[in-house]
């Protein structure tokens, strides 16, 4: 039940709580960078990490928090190590691992009070851009709550128009140039 990290470093998933000294961020970065979101099936790479550093950008962009930005950007963590899986496949499976994980990974960074506090609107966060994602990669449109957040009087509507943005104006990159945006985030805000 051990496994090799990008950084040679070793753990025991299932009792990720005895490795916790060794998580580290460049191998959040690297394995997020080259985790595929929505089990590869979009219209091109589309990374866990690309995901984390948009909704950070989004968050830094309407004045959050430097803290509230850290965690769009690690809200997904625990899926450097145990994956990134399509949402019915989460609903599937017993994620009490991964759950813990994340909670080990924010409480090693001093992130899990920032989380516990503003849960709800990452949790908003994540749909729409998770809905703008869809709309966009998986040529998904008409889902259920999309067209309600494109509604300009919805209370979700300008974090709909920064995503919508995001997804517009930032350039394809490859996934080395992620992993790079995801530890600038990290390192500097």
């Amino acid at each position: 039940m051990n496994m090799k990290t990008f950084s040679g470093k070793f753990f025991c998933l299932a009792d990720f709580g005895n490795s916790i000294s060794n998580v580290d961020i460049v191998d959040i970065a690297h394995h997020l960078s080259i985790e595929n979101r929505f089990c590869g099936a979009t219209d091109r790479p589309y990374s866990v990490a690309e995901h984390c550093v948009r909704m950070a950008r989004v968050a830094s962009k309407l004045v959050w928090s430097s803290e509230f930005v850290k965690l769009c950007l690690l809200h997904d963590c625990e899926e450097a190590y145990y994956k990134d899986l399509h949402r019915p496949a989460k609903e599937l499976q017993d994620n009490h691992k991964a759950t813990l994980a994340r909670e080990l990974i924010l409480r090693k960074f001093n992130l899990w009070d920032t989380h516990q506090r503003w849960r709800l609107i990452l949790k908003d966060f994540d749909e729409v851009e998770l809905y703008v994602a869809c709309d966009l990669h998986l040529g998904l449109e008409g889902l259920d709550h999309f067209e309600t957040y494109s509604d300009p009087d919805h209370r979700l509507f300008p974090i709909y128009r920064e995503f919508c943005a995001s997804h517009r104006n930032m350039p394809e990159k490859d996934w080395t140039h992620w992993q790079a945006d995801f530890l600038e985030i990290f390192h500097n805000g």
